[in-house]
């Protein structure tokens, strides 16, 4: 048996990349995510609002389940508690590149309070990230860091051909192309931190846990997403009405 103090990070971490891929992977081959991206990419744009509403939700959570690692009790490693609130302070406010993403569109909004409650697996993730951040083993919140910070290198050419098909400026989208570019830094911090703070195969085990179950919670919240969206399509009633105004001027078929 592998000795708990020894156990190569090196390992460790390729075990953390292939896990992700693996999840990216099975997301990406979906037939209905196809589904989903052309819809995304498509003249209706209130698919992008309903998508982006859920961003602005979790996304204000970010920093702080970031910065409770960092008081948790049992996190003693005075290296990981630095981190943790140096990149809550990096995070916060990144929720307003995505409500200026949604006011750039036409979506009828001033600010984060004027958007409907999010979906519950939105929710759900919320809460998940709370309950990893401050109970049992506080590396473990960094599975999600890990793969949420270099999410572009998956998704990165898709954002980039629906913007064109949507007839969206990078302007319009800055939580994606912004963000992207100050993601670019936080990847290779936390990968950095990973290979300074986990010790032990269980360490390692208990991030790939949280990275598989946020990328799992990811995929609901898409599924609730596009369900939200099928019935504004079909006429039905809506939490997210408000972004009526942002249908095409020709309807979408059901």
């Amino acid at each position: 048996m592998t000795n708990p103090t020894t156990y190569d990070a090196e390992t460790g971490l390729a075990a953390l990349d292939a896990a992700v891929a693996a999840r990216w992977q099975r997301l990406l081959t979906k037939p209905w995510v196809m589904e989903f991206l052309n819809t995304f990419s498509s003249s209706d744009r209130r698919l992008f609002a309903i998508y982006m509403s859920q961003v602005v939700a979790y996304t204000s959570h970010t920093a702080r389940n970031q910065a409770l690692v960092g008081v948790n009790g049992e996190n003693t490693n005075v290296h990981y508690m630095k981190y943790c609130f140096k990149h809550a302070l990096e995070e916060t406010g990144h929720e307003l590149m995505a409500v200026h993403d949604l006011k750039s569109i036409g979506a009828p909004i001033e600010s984060a309070a004027d958007l409907p409650r999010p979906l519950p697996a939105t929710e759900l993730m919320v809460a998940y990230l709370y309950w990893v951040s401050s109970n049992g083993n506080p590396i473990q919140r960094l599975g999600f860091s890990y793969w949420a910070e270099q999410s572009y290198r998956f998704i990165g050419d898709a954002v980039s051909g629906h913007r064109e098909n949507m007839g969206l400026q990078k302007e319009q989208m800055t939580f994606f192309y912004s963000h992207a570019h100050v993601d670019e830094g936080h990847a290779e911090d936390v990968k950095q931190i990973l290979l300074k703070v986990c010790q032990t195969e269980q360490d390692w085990k208990d991030v790939i846990r949280v990275a598989e179950t946020t990328l799992d919670l990811s995929e609901q919240m898409l599924e609730q997403v596009r369900a939200e969206h099928a019935r504004m399509v079909a006429g039905e009633p809506s939490d997210y009405a408000l972004f009526e105004v942002l249908a095409p001027a020709d309807p979408a078929p059901a």
